[in-house]
């Protein structure tokens, strides 16, 4: 599986939870812990024949991001912050003003078939009213962009948000996209 490298920030070290028993692939990758501002994720460090795949914290969206040979950062985990007592959709305001989601017709529900983690609640951005029902007459055989932005409900790609029932100010969102994006969400720790 490679070399384990554990990165955590000296004044707020979480308990680090196990390495991930899973690999993108077994020979060219290897896990590290990797921390920004209050969490920590394992993330995969890959190098392929196209180049150097790595997760790193990125301070510009407070999360992480791929990139091949550090080029173009993708996100792959983000973070917002909310008072504790709000739900999730007390940051809906915030990624309308970044046109991340629509001005319209959008809105926070609980997942769907996502399987129960203790200690988390799982959220999709979905389509309602008008909008919700122009995305169900579209064809059955065309893959329609997501009707709720890049960080809502879509169909050729998974992506949800994430709360913690200990870290109630907090919501993440998780792009996995087509395939898995070289982390497990599932270790995500808070501090």
């Amino acid at each position: 599986r490679g070399d384990v490298s554990v990165r955590v920030t000296p004044q707020s070290a979480p308990e680090v939870p196990p390495v991930p028993f899973y690999s993108t692939d077994i020979a060219g990758c290897s896990w590290q812990w990797r921390t920004g501002r209050g969490i920590g994720v394992w993330t995969e460090d890959c190098k392929f024949e196209n180049g150097r795949w790595q997760v790193g914290y990125d301070a510009a969206i407070d999360g992480f991001s791929l990139s091949v040979d550090g080029g173009n950062a993708f996100p792959v985990l983000r973070q917002f912050t909310k008072k504790p007592k709000e739900g999730p959709q007390a940051i809906l305001a915030h990624l309308i003003a970044k046109g991340l989601v629509p001005a319209t017709d959008c809105e926070f529900a609980l997942a769907q078939n996502r399987e129960a983690v203790p200690g988390w609640s799982f959220w999709e951005i979905v389509p309602v009213a008008q909008r919700k029902k122009d995305f169900d007459a579209l064809p059955a055989d065309e893959v329609p962009e997501p009707p709720c932005g890049d960080l809502g409900y879509a169909v050729d790609f998974v992506g949800f948000f994430m709360v913690s029932g200990s870290h109630p100010d907090r919501v993440l969102h998780v792009n996995l996209g087509q395939d898995g994006t070289m982390f497990d969400p599932f270790s995500v720790k808070l501090f």
